[in-house]
């Protein structure tokens, strides 16, 4: 699966801003004869484990980060993340015949 990533900025009228990272799944709708697909964006955010922190999505919870570098830092832990999940995959199997 193909994720897109994005910051959400919210800036108040004070002229104080917040940046918020966000992670974008495909989605498919069926529409009549169509299908369109779209992405379902879902706020990132650190969460304590018992073990570690671990990044989590949700589309309702959110954490506003004061820089924009460290929104970046939660997006690269998620990628890393994905990454490693993928990399334990199972790319190709064979069979080697016996007798």
């Amino acid at each position: 699966m193909r994720f897109e990533y994005r910051i959400k900025v919210v800036e108040t009228y004070g002229g104080v801003k917040k940046y918020i990272p966000q992670v974008g799944a495909p989605k498919l709708t069926i529409c009549k004869r169509s299908v369109y697909p779209w992405l379902e964006w879902k706020n990132l955010w650190k969460h304590p484990t018992y073990i570690n922190w671990g990044i989590r999505s949700s589309s309702e919870h959110f954490n506003e980060y004061d820089t924009e570098f460290d929104a970046r830092e939660i997006i690269n832990k998620h990628q890393e993340i994905i990454s490693e999940g993928n990399n334990k995959k199972v790319k190709k199997v064979n069979y080697i015949k016996i007798g």
